[in-house]
């Protein structure tokens, strides 16, 4: 996965469409790939607590100072300085309300902020913490049969991960996205069969033709 520090990172996610820099930062719209991890110590991170949010009407849920507000974001907010202004929509104010009752002394906040097909919904695969930064992975599937929905339309969904380590010594950022969830195979069991010895085969099949 591409490491980008945060400072460039931003930058990167002050463009107006995101996806001019996809490849870089593996928002993928393909199935996604497996990314080779050797190099890095990576260790999953289970034991966060999490916010969603939608917003139908595709509303920006994040405003960065004096300029227009955003329908791309994502960072790792490690302390006030960290957390953006957030726009005026119920959403959001969700959304910052779960970060102000977070304490960034002692936690963090993975918050991530994009556009999605309203017939499609996000999903959070995985969160992963590395010797430098953190990374989380996401997948769309389709929304349930019952919902009303356009194809061509879009909303904006919003993602707040809480995570139970401070981020100040953090300087790294990474995110992978997929199109699609795909769910693993299911395992299949076999009872163990233990081979017929030559001896018990010719027994049986004694058996079985006085039987007839």
């Amino acid at each position: 996965m591409s490491r980008w520090s945060r400072r460039a990172f931003l930058r990167a996610s002050s463009l107006p469409i995101l996806g001019g820099v996809a490849g870089c930062l593996e928002f993928r719209d393909s199935a996604r790939q497996d990314v080779d991890l050797s190099s890095h110590r990576t260790e999953p991170v289970t034991d966060y607590e999490r916010r969603t949010v939608r917003n139908e009407a595709g509303a920006a849920l994040v405003a960065d100072g004096a300029s227009s507000d955003r329908i791309h974001f994502y960072d790792h907010l490690t302390d006030a300085e960290s957390v953006p202004a957030f726009s005026d929509v119920a959403e959001a104010r969700e959304l910052e309300a779960f970060v102000s009752d977070t304490d960034l002394e002692t936690d963090s906040v993975l918050l991530l902020v994009r556009p999605i097909p309203e017939c499609y919904e996000l999903r959070l695969t995985a969160v992963r913490k590395e010797d430098d930064g953190v990374d989380s992975e996401y997948c769309r599937s389709m929304r349930p049969a019952d919902v009303q929905c356009e194809q061509d339309a879009e909303d904006t969904v919003g993602v707040a991960i809480r995570l139970p380590f401070a981020g100040d010594s953090f300087n790294s950022l990474g995110m992978g996205f997929s199109s699609s969830c795909r769910d693993r195979p299911s395992v299949l069991n076999f009872e163990p069969v233990t081979p017929m010895s030559n001896e018990t085969a010719t027994s049986t099949s004694a058996s079985g033709g006085g039987a007839g």
